[in-house]
């Protein structure tokens, strides 16, 4: 009987493969907004998140959009950050990132639904992003001052 030489040279090739690092696979961590706030990769940055702090961040967006019928600049900015800090492993948890939207840009904060109502059937470009900020628990809305509460809005807690 002659021995099956082929097997173990199978086998340790599937190993020695297995074992190779595989940097595309490394390095592409799922983001945590999908479809927004897209970043570039800098290679070999002078500085990043160091996975082993706690990042938080208040933004306070109040200028309109500058491009109606797309994502606000503001929130745009508020995806990119929460992405560029999960792609480096950063763990964020609730209330690390507070977002207050008024005056002008209190419009794009606005739930579908009320949006619709209040602009004649027009669709929130806004919505699918806010909703995705929602589930991820880890964006909140701010909490508006006093003066400025007549014209101020917060996700999820104003029209059904």
């Amino acid at each position: 009987m002659r021995p099956n030489i082929k097997t173990p040279i199978i086998t340790a090739m599937a190993l020695a493969a297995a074992l190779l690092p595989v940097p595309a696979l490394a390095q592409t961590a799922p983001r945590l907004v999908p479809d927004f706030g897209a970043h570039n990769e800098v290679p070999d940055p002078f500085e990043k998140p160091d996975p082993s702090l706690r990042y938080k961040a208040a933004f306070d967006v109040s200028q309109a959009a500058r491009t109606p019928g797309v994502v606000h600049q503001g929130l745009e900015r508020v995806a990119r950050m929460v992405n560029s800090l999960g792609h480096h492993g950063a763990k964020l948890q609730p209330g690390d990132i507070v977002v207050t939207m008024h005056g002008p840009a209190a419009k794009p904060a606005m739930m579908a639904a009320a949006f619709a109502k209040r602009f004649n059937g027009e669709a929130n470009p806004n919505a699918e992003l806010i909703n995705r900020f929602q589930r991820l628990d880890r964006v909140q809305d701010g909490r508006c001052s006093a003066h400025v509460a007549s014209n101020c809005q917060r996700f999820g807690n104003f029209g059904a």
